[in-house]
């Protein structure tokens, strides 16, 4: 699915679906519910009859657009801190990112709550394992 995305992107303009068909060695059909799902996903796609599919420019928050070796990625956490807390005492390295795209129940200044709304916030916490003494 992430392919055809990838080539939308490479081209900037309309791409047929016979096309992206032929250079991945899929079925039309499979390319129109490649497109349904990256849809689903937030992606903005335009269909045009004889001229195929356009990626818009959007924004869309997921796995597929973070590129990082060190990241953890939910859909929803109730609080990255404490998903990045739980890591570093397991198995995170110095340097991870953990991140969502929606959060519940975060902890601002002074206790105070923190939440987001999907898609209108950035929420995510970095482990940070400094080799140097906690004093």
């Amino acid at each position: 699915m992430y392919r055809v995305l990838e080539i939308l992107k490479e081209n900037g303009g309309y791409v047929s679906g016979e096309a992206i068909a032929k250079e991945l060695g899929i079925s039309r059909t499979a390319v129109w519910k490649y497109i349904f799902k990256l849809r689903s996903e937030g992606y903005d796609i335009s269909s045009s009859t004889k001229k195929g599919y356009l990626l818009n420019v959007g924004d869309v928050f997921n796995e597929n657009e973070i590129k990082l070796e060190n990241l953890v990625f939910e859909k929803e956490l109730d609080s990255t801190n404490t998903r990045a807390k739980m890591l570093a005492c397991t198995k995170a390295e110095h340097g991870t990112v953990v991140t969502c795209d929606r959060q519940t129940g975060g902890r601002g200044r002074l206790g105070r709550g923190w939440a987001d709304t999907k898609g209108e916030g950035l929420a995510f916490s970095l482990v940070l394992k400094p080799d140097v003494m906690p004093e």
